[in-house]
C-alpha cells in the first residue's frame, strides 16, 4: 500500500522496479536498436491518446515493435483494458474451470496479480491457456509472445479480453475480415472498449478497408484514423502476417 504522499508517478516507478519485466525499448534482442528511437517517439504520442480514449496497435504478428511500445505503456499505467486478437470461443473453454470460481479466466488471473500471486501459482494458466497461446507463439515466432504479453498485462493490473471470432472459416479473406471486425467491435464496445486506456493489439489489416469497401475495425468502432498507430512495417523484412 503507497504512503499517501507517494506520487502516481512514483508507484508505477515501484512497480516497474519490483516486475520480473523489464523495459524492451532497453533490450536489444527482442527490439533492434534502429526502432528503438522511433518507438520511443510514437510512445509519447500514444500515452498522449490514451488520456482521452481508446488505441489501436496494428502489428505484423512475427515482429516485436507494437508488443514492445504496449508492454511500455502497460509499465508507465497508461492501459486499463487490453483486448488482443486471440480466439474467444477458443480460449472460453477455459472458463469455468475448477478454481476459477466461475470467472472469466482472465479475471481469474487478473485476480491472483492483485493478490501478488504469479501466474506460475495457476494449475490454469500452466497446464491449460500457456500452452495454447504457446502454439500460436510457435507459429508467428515473435520474439515478444502473447504467453508473455498476458503475463505482463496481468501482473500489472490490466484486463485482458480475447475478442476474435473463431468460427469464421476463411478469416483472411474480405468476407472473414469483415466478419470478424464486427464481431470484435462488438465485444469491444460491450467490454468499454471505447474508454480511455483501452488497447487493441491486432494484425494491421483489420485496420485498413477491405476490397469491397468494408469498414476498417476503427470506422466499425466509430474512431478516427488518428487513434491506430500501424507498426507493422517496423523491422519487418520479407514476408508478413497482419491479419
Amino acid at each position: 500500500m503507497p504512503l499517501p504522499d507517494t506520487s502516481a508517478a512514483e508507484c508505477f516507478d515501484i512497480i516497474r522496479e519490483l516486475s520480473p519485466y523489464k523495459s524492451f525499448m532497453e533490450d536489444d534482442r527482442r527490439v533492434p536498436k534502429h526502432l528503438r528511437e522511433t518507438l520511443k517517439t510514437e510512445l509519447s504520442s500514444a500515452v498522449k491518446l490514451l488520456k482521452d480514449g481508446p488505441l489501436i496497435l496494428g502489428e505484423d504478428h512475427t515482429q516485436p515493435a507494437a508488443r514492445a511500445l504496449l508492454a511500455e505503456l502497460i509499465f508507465n499505467g497508461q492501459v486499463k483494458n487490453l483486448f488482443l486478437e486471440l480466439g474467444s470461443l477458443e480460449l472460453d473453454m477455459f472458463d469455468n474451470r475448477p478454481g476459477t470460481h466461475g470467472k472469466h479466466v482472465s479475471d481469474h488471473l487478473r485476480g491472483m496479480a492483485e493478490k501478488s500471486q504469479p501466474l506460475s501459482d495457476s494449475p490454469l494458466w500452466i497446464g491449460e491457456v500457456a500452452p495454447f497461446l504457446e502454439m500460436l507463439d510457435d507459429r508467428h515466432k515473435n520474439t515478444i509472445g502473447m504467453v508473455e504479453v498476458i503475463e505482463i498485462a496481468t501482473t500489472s493490473g490490466v484486463k485482458v479480453h480475447w475478442v476474435d471470432n473463431a468460427i469464421e472459416s476463411s478469416p483472411s479473406s474480405s468476407r472473414g475480415m469483415r466478419n470478424r471486425n464486427k464481431v470484435m467491435a462488438a465485444t469491444i464496445i460491450e467490454r468499454g472498449g471505447k474508454d480511455a486506456g483501452s488497447v487493441l493489439l491486432v494484425g494491421a489489416a483489420h485496420t485498413k478497408s477491405d476490397r469491397s469497401g468494408g469498414a476498417p475495425m476503427q470506422g466499425i468502432l466509430g474512431l478516427d484514423d488518428d487513434r491506430v498507430k500501424d507498426l507493422s512495417s517496423l523491422g519487418r523484412k520479407g514476408s508478413s502476417a497482419v491479419g
